[in-house]
């Protein structure tokens, strides 16, 4: 009896101890714990200004970069000696051409004096210039208003033929050819109202001038948002936390578009096979064009659609009517559907 009293008194002191061991291990840990937090905390500042230090560094190894460059450049291609030659030679011209009708008399005889001026090298004449300027700008000119448009909505456009294309990316642009052409006709009645005559001089300095003038519109209109919110956007990118937070906003945004993509080219897949298989019987220019929108989609995804069990049947077009077959088979019809296929 006394044997197992003392048992049990030396089981709660090795208890007791045991709980005062944990107690100081669990004390233990938590001021480790403190201590890392605090240096944690002390440490974040510094990381703070060295991440500063480091976008500061390479910003002025960025200017000094530019800096140099532009140097080497306005070295190279401002150099007053080389200009001067250019100077000289349309000075001795000038004077060439003053001097070749000068005739100096003398006693016995009249001498006529004659100047030869030396081109230099890599001179242009001044004829050429004007020639390469005039195909420069009028050629900027005819792909910035009229084929840059039209090539933009001829790539988007939904027909089956190039001329059918053209067609209607022609048609397209005309609300933006009418609005430019709406501005020009009022400028024309204002230069009339003026008393300018319509030669074909003053029109072309009319076109020049509303082309510079929209120009000039778009810039004051884009300028202010460009010169405040560019170098903003720059700025603000060198700041690691900023730039980590609009990373996971974009993936964020570029995932839910992805899945949208992926739906919305799935529809228009199932609707083209739908299309595909009521024309199964036909010949003729639908059962063509049908196929060749087919033939626009990648064929993991045609792979991937058929071979899934979750995916409806396509070959039953019992449900399609006569009146549904017949807008299947309408050019309207099949153009709307090749655009929208080729948009994904």
């Amino acid at each position: 009896m006394s044997y197992t009293i003392a048992r049990k008194l030396e089981i709660v002191h090795y208890a007791k101890k045991i709980t005062r061991f944990n107690q100081s291990t669990q004390v233990q840990r938590r001021s480790e714990h403190d201590s890392q937090l605090e240096g944690q905390r002390s440490l974040a500042p510094s990381n703070k200004y060295l991440a500063w230090s480091d976008g500061l560094g390479s910003f002025a190894l960025q200017l000094a970069l530019v800096f140099f460059l532009t140097i080497f450049l306005l070295n190279k291609y401002g150099n007053w000696q080389k200009q001067t030659l250019i100077t000289f030679y349309k000075k001795c011209l000038l004077d060439e051409s003053i001097l070749n009708n000068v005739t100096i008399s003398n006693a016995a005889n009249t001498q006529n004096i004659s100047l030869e001026c030396e081109e230099p090298k890599g001179h242009v004449p001044d004829d050429t210039l004007l020639g390469l300027w005039r195909l420069v700008y009028w050629t900027s000119q005819l792909l910035t208003w009229v084929v840059l448009p039209i090539l933009q909505s001829y790539s988007k456009a939904g027909e089956f033929t190039t001329l059918g294309r053209l067609k209607s990316a022609v048609y397209n642009n005309l609300i933006y050819y009418g609005t430019y052409g709406c501005i020009f006709f009022f400028l024309l009645v204002y230069a009339i109202s003026k008393g300018v005559s319509l030669n074909f001089d003053h029109l072309k300095v009319l076109v020049i001038s509303a082309s510079n003038t929209w120009g000039l519109f778009l810039l004051v209109l884009l300028l202010g948002y460009g010169l405040i919110e560019v170098p903003r956007q720059l700025w603000q990118m060198g700041d690691r936390g900023y730039r980590l937070s609009k990373t996971y906003f974009d993936i964020d945004k570029l995932s839910i578009d992805k899945n949208d993509a992926e739906e919305t080219i799935q529809e228009v897949y199932r609707e083209a096979k739908e299309v595909m298989n009521v024309l199964k019987g036909t010949r003729g220019n639908a059962r063509e064009k049908a196929q060749q929108i087919m033939s626009k989609f990648p064929h993991d995804l045609s792979r991937q659609l058929n071979s899934s069990r979750s995916a409806p049947n396509f070959g039953n077009s019992s449900n399609i009517t006569d009146a549904d077959a017949s807008v299947i088979s309408n050019e309207a019809y099949l153009v709307s559907l090749h655009f929208t296929s080729t948009k994904y």
